[in-house]
């Protein structure tokens, strides 16, 4: 993923998709693009996403509320 990432600030566009990636991985990413059942969730900027609380969206997308998230 870091030559990816080379790739892509060399000027070349970069599309990957990767199941469950590690926060180190998440981390080398510029942009999500969240999508659940095929529908958009989010897609945006990965360092603005927690001003709209991704954690809870991807909880909610996982089929959990933020209650049962945090007590299970």
């Amino acid at each position: 993923v870091k030559r990816l990432k080379h790739l892509a600030q060399g000027g070349r566009t970069i599309i990957a998709s990767i199941h469950q990636p590690s926060s180190d991985v998440f981390e080398l990413f510029d942009f999500l693009y969240l999508l659940s059942n095929g529908k958009t969730v989010y897609f945006g900027i990965i360092s603005q996403a927690q001003e709209v609380n991704i954690q809870s969206i991807i909880l909610r997308v996982l089929g959990y509320g933020l209650f049962e998230a945090l007590t299970t």
